[in-house]
């Protein structure tokens, strides 16, 4: 009968845990230190068999259900389809330690996912304090999945972990009582290899043939790996990896250099500085870009002859999927009020675990200035050309490096940006903002900053356009 069947396919013995953890301890496409699979330090659970302990586990747990009590073939149905084989995730979280708690709730979200199609999400009600770790709940009421999250602290923060106390821990959903449902999210997708390369094998074959579409994809998910995903999360992860992946972004580093040689030698008078030389000694490991800058020769010569005395640097940030940092523009001003960028550099910039690098300082701002002097507008730099006047942001790292440079040159700050300065100190503090509501100057409280700008003394600000604006 089928629920004879049920029963003997769920009676038949589990897969070796060890087997199943080798499926997804290390896919390829990602990086082994995302979850490494480290002994216990723990007396006598290194030799110990891994599959032992867990079928321990598994006959000691008060929720597993006992096949001997299902007393229809509806139950049995019931517990057959829903694969509680791949319900009891113990084996995927022994013995495993992360070095942060994002690449630790990303892999019990995978595994969730994967086997099983379950959500968790991080418990609120059971709290931890932070330091200590936190807990991983199954979303349906009616489970007790729960995961207590520990992390091992050391003085090195090389050596600290977060790791899963299966004491304290139910590691299997139940088969009939859970009813969390989970979807795939752009993230999930982006990450398995699976999804990237049917992408990336339609891609191959746009030309000869017809391109996959997101219904297909879908099917395919539930069919091959039993996970579910909406269109609209489909559509966005397929497009992520259409408008490219990193390999050829990884490719586009070694394009940049002959690009700034071409455009140098078009553009008479132009320069650039790329370090390191990108294209040599690739074998070693993936480019690093660590400083990049293009000064134009037109603009260069335009500022020298005409231009006024006036500089300005700004830094201004930007981040891609695979890339992030700051570019720093130098600017000249004309007499007609035309502004013209000189040069323009590219820093990397970012914060990962313990590795915190910032592209707005001051060795980055005097790479920058050293190599103008060094330029045709060296002469043009130098105390004895004339006064000089160089306008940056009050708050910058890297206003330093204009008075270790241009030791000669007179520093004003911008004051629109000091406008945002100060309205950000004000939303911070919850008051109102220096902001133009309506076009009546009385309503304008952006005004009044902009007349004490331009005022030199309080008789000036009190006084203008003929107004007495202390009535007002």
């Amino acid at each position: 009968s089928p629920a004879a069947q049920a029963a003997s396919s769920l009676s038949s013995p589990l897969p070796a845990p060890s087997s199943l953890a080798s499926s997804v301890a290390h896919p390829p496409h990602q990086s082994p230190l995302s979850a490494q699979h480290v002994p216990r330090e723990s007396p006598g659970s290194i030799d110990e068999d891994t599959s032992t302990s867990a079928s321990k586990r598994a006959r000691s747990d008060p929720n597993r259900i006992d096949l001997t009590r299902v007393s229809t073939a509806k139950e049995a149905e019931e517990v057959a389809n829903s694969s509680s084989h791949t319900l009891d995730h113990s084996s995927f979280f022994v013995d495993r330690r992360w070095k942060t708690r994002p690449e630790c709730t990303d892999y019990i979200k995978k595994i969730n996912i994967l086997h099983g199609a379950r959500q968790v999400s991080c418990n609120s009600e059971n709290k931890m304090h932070g330091k200590r770790g936190y807990f991983m709940k199954c979303t349906s009421p009616g489970c007790r999945y729960e995961l207590r999250v520990k992390k091992k602290q050391s003085s090195d923060p090389s050596k600290s972990y977060f790791w899963i106390c299966e004491e304290d821990s139910v590691m299997s959903h139940e088969p009939i009582l859970c009813a969390s449902k989970a979807k795939a999210t752009v993230s999930f997708l982006l990450k398995n290899g699976s999804f990237r390369s049917w992408i990336q094998a339609a891609a191959a074959d746009g030309a000869n043939g017809a391109r996959v579409t997101a219904k297909e994809l879908q099917d395919k998910l539930q069919l091959e790996l039993g996970v579910q995903a909406t269109i609209p999360v489909i559509y966005g992860a397929r497009k992520c990896l259409e408008s490219g992946t990193w390999m050829e972004y990884e490719s586009s580093f070694n394009l940049l250099p002959a690009w700034l040689s071409a455009y140098c030698k078009c553009n008479r008078g132009s320069f650039y500085i790329c370090n390191p030389p990108l294209g040599e000694g690739g074998a070693e490991g993936p480019p690093m870009l660590e400083q990049c800058m293009l000064a134009n020769g037109t603009v260069l010569q335009i500022v020298k002859q005409c231009g006024l005395r006036v500089l300005r640097q700004r830094f201004s940030r930007f981040k891609h999927r695979w890339f992030s940092g700051k570019a720093l523009v130098v600017d000249g001003y004309l007499p007609d009020g035309s502004i013209l960028p000189i040069a323009a550099a590219i820093f990397p910039g970012w914060h990962a675990r313990e590795e915190t690098v910032d592209a707005e300082t001051a060795a980055n701002a005097s790479f920058v200035w050293e190599e103008l002097k060094k330029s045709d507008m060296g002469e043009w730099l130098l105390p004895s050309a004339g006064s000089l006047t160089v306008m940056t942001d009050l708050d910058s790292a890297s206003l330093p490096a204009i008075k270790q440079s241009l030791p000669h040159a007179n520093v004003i700050y911008c004051c629109r940006l000091l406008l945002s300065n100060v309205n950000a100190f004000c939303r911070k503090k919850a008051r109102a903002q220096l902001q133009t509501i309506s076009n009546d100057e009385k309503q304008s409280a952006e005004i009044l900053f902009w007349k004490a700008q331009a005022a030199d003394n309080l008789q000036d600000f009190f006084f203008q356009d003929g107004r007495d604006w202390r009535s007002e």
